[in-house]
C-alpha cells in the first residue's frame, strides 16, 4: 500500500518526489506543525504546504483524531469531502493520525508530537 500510494504521490508532484518516506519513523498522531516539518524537509516550500497536505489526507495516508470522540477519521469516511474532515483541526481539537496500514511500513512510533 506505501509503495503505491508513494507511485500515485509522484504522478502528482515531480517523478523522484518520494516526500511520502520523509515519514519513515514518525510518531503515528501529529500536530499540524509536525506535519509541515516532515513536508519542509522533503523539500516543499513554507507558503505551499497546503497542498500536499491536503493531498495526503485525500489519499487517506492522513486522517484527522478528534479530541471529542478520540477516534480517528479518514477522507473515505467523508467521501472525500476533506474540508469537513479538517474541520477539528481549525478548532484545535483535533490531530493528524497515520493510518494504520502505513504505520508498519514506516515503522511508526505511538508518541504524539
Amino acid at each position: 500500500m506505501l509503495l503505491a500510494t508513494a507511485f500515485e504521490l509522484k504522478d502528482v508532484f515531480s517523478p523522484g518526489s518520494d516526500f511520502i518516506y520523509e515519514f519513515l519513523g514518525c510518531p503515528e498522531r501529529m500536530t499540524r506543525d509536525k506535519v509541515c516539518e516532515y513536508l519542509r524537509h522533503a523539500g516543499f516550500p513554507s507558503e505551499n504546504l497546503d497542498e500536499p497536505l491536503k493531498l495526503l489526507v485525500w489519499f487517506g495516508f492522513l486522517g484527522v483524531e478528534d479530541q471529542k470522540t478520540g477516534e480517528p477519521r479518514y477522507a473515505y469516511q467523508f467521501g472525500h469531502d476533506i474540508n469537513k474532515l479538517l474541520v477539528p483541526l481549525g478548532k484545535n481539537a483535533g490531530t493528524f493520525v497515520i493510518h494504520p496500514v502505513f504505520r508498519k511500513a514506516l515503522e511508526c512510533g505511538s508518541a504524539t508530537h
